[in-house]
């Protein structure tokens, strides 16, 4: 990026048209710590749309408008005992040493494809389960997902409170989680989400470019 080649990115104007977490996202993914990196506005916009409208958004959209719709934005009273609700349940917790880890060897970049990939089996979880189109009959199973989905995104939007700031807190405070609980410590069972607690409405999280 130079002047002389007339590449130059006016910041102030990527933040306004992406938006700062977007921004801030997008550079700690492509970018390795340490050494130069390459933003275009396609890359941006790629990025955007995989890894936090597609990925991260969508999975929250999906969930919290059948909590919204057909549990009165109520966290639902359930008790997962299958082992594919199980494994969701504990995904975050199996892989956080590994993630920290990461984090603390600088390596952000790969710290954010692990957890957009623990993201993207939560999805597939989603679709596989299809909690939308469960009958009547086994409304327990549908409130499975939506319970263990919820925690997962708990544990997830702690994780990336230091590079996305002011949308997990949108989402945290969505979830009604307390603030003194929004650390890495509190990312197990002891400070899972609350059965009966009320689940806030929130616009998009992340607009597709």
């Amino acid at each position: 990026m130079s002047k002389s080649k007339g590449n130059i990115l006016d910041p102030l104007e990527i933040i306004e048209n992406y938006g700062l977490d977007e921004i801030r996202y997008y550079l700690m993914k492509e970018v390795i710590y340490g050494e130069d990196g390459k933003i275009t506005p396609e890359n941006l916009i790629n990025c955007i749309n995989s890894d936090l409208a597609n990925n991260i958004g969508n999975l929250y959209q999906r969930v919290t408008s059948i909590l919204h719709s057909k549990l009165n934005s109520t966290i639902p009273n359930c008790q997962p005992n299958e082992n594919s609700d199980i494994k969701i349940l504990n995904l975050v917790e199996e892989n956080l040493n590994t993630l920290i880890n990461t984090f603390n060897k600088f390596e952000i970049h790969n710290y954010l494809k692990n957890i957009i990939q623990l993201c993207s089996e939560v999805n597939k979880y989603v679709n596989d389960s299809a909690p939308w189109s469960i009958k009547e009959d086994n409304l327990q199973k549908r409130n499975v997902i939506i319970y263990v989905v919820l925690d997962f995104i708990r544990k997830v939007s702690i994780l990336l409170q230091p590079i996305i700031p002011e949308k997990t807190k949108i989402i945290l405070d969505s979830l009604d989680v307390n603030e003194n609980d929004r650390f890495i410590k509190n990312i197990n069972k002891n400070f899972a989400l609350t059965h009966g607690n009320k689940i806030k409405k929130i616009n998009i999280l992340f607009k597709k470019q």
